[in-house]
């Protein structure tokens, strides 16, 4: 009985230290690694795009820039995704990142994608979030889009949210799970105090959407554009590593699970 009692508490305490090694994660970028795709990050291209980094423009340093051919679609024909692991749906994750448009015209545009990403975007409404800015002189200038590319209705009207161009700006966004995958997403980005734009006067404008479940616990991050040039520079998300349940423990983990069998067995026998 107690040999029993004393290997449950060993498979207890490999589980410990398995799941002790989950830990905070950042992702992100700032572009300062020279030409090319930045280390561990991925270029998906759809169409015929082309990504590449150059000297930021009104920006220190570099920036990862998008070149769309002409085209206007919901869904970025090109993207930069980080590699893998993902961050944890089931745990909170925040994040921010700067963006320049170049093209002062209609249907400018970028996106920024939430979800199961790293092979391509999917069917189903789970699959991502699809957050679309945008410069429009008509008609939706910011809309949120799940992953069968449906647009999620916001409480304002869409056509009071526009974002500038020719400027370097500021997002931030934020995943809150209530239950499971389950939870409740939030963006905002600034708008300049002057300049083109419907809302050019400092304020603060948001796409939000509550109660969204996704299909995948592992969560990517895409920044891409669907219309036009865009740029994305100094890309910080911070989360918890996604970690597979069904991982055979490491062997660091199985090891500090022994060490911590044996000074169970050891406390047992100091006190007979």
């Amino acid at each position: 009985m107690q040999t029993r009692l004393l290997l449950a508490a060993a498979a207890t305490a490999v589980c410990t230290f398995a799941i002790s090694e989950v830990n905070a994660l950042t992702i992100g970028t700032d572009f300062e690694g020279g030409l090319g795709t930045p280390a561990g990050w991925n270029v998906v291209n759809t169409g015929s795009s082309t990504y590449q980094t150059t000297a930021g423009v009104g920006n220190p340093g570099q920036a990862g820039r998008f070149v769309q051919a002409e085209s206007n679609t919901a869904s970025p024909n090109i993207y930069l995704v980080n590699d893998g692991p993902g961050l944890d749906a089931n745990a909170a994750i925040s994040g921010s990142f700067d963006y320049y448009l170049e093209e002062n015209e209609n249907y400018s545009t970028l996106n920024f994608l939430i979800g199961d990403i790293d092979g391509g975007l999917g069917g189903s409404a789970g699959d991502n979030l699809n957050v679309r800015l945008q410069r429009k002189t008509f008609g939706a200038r910011a809309e949120l889009r799940d992953g069968d590319d449906v647009v999620i209705p916001q409480t304002n009207a869409n056509n009071d949210r526009e974002v500038n161009t020719l400027r370097w700006l500021s997002a931030d966004f934020t995943w809150t799970p209530t239950s499971g995958t389950t939870g409740d997403f939030t963006i905002t980005w600034d708008t300049p105090t002057s300049g083109d734009g419907v809302n050019a006067g400092g304020t603060i404008e948001s796409l939000s959407v509550t109660g969204y479940t996704f299909n995948d616990s592992q969560v990517f991050f895409g920044f891409g554009t669907g219309r036009n040039d865009a740029r994305f520079d100094n890309i910080s998300i911070e989360g918890t590593e996604w970690v597979d349940p069904n991982a055979i423990p490491s062997p660091s983990a199985a090891l500090a699970g022994l060490i911590g069998m044996g000074a169970l067995i050891s406390r047992r026998r100091r006190q007979r």
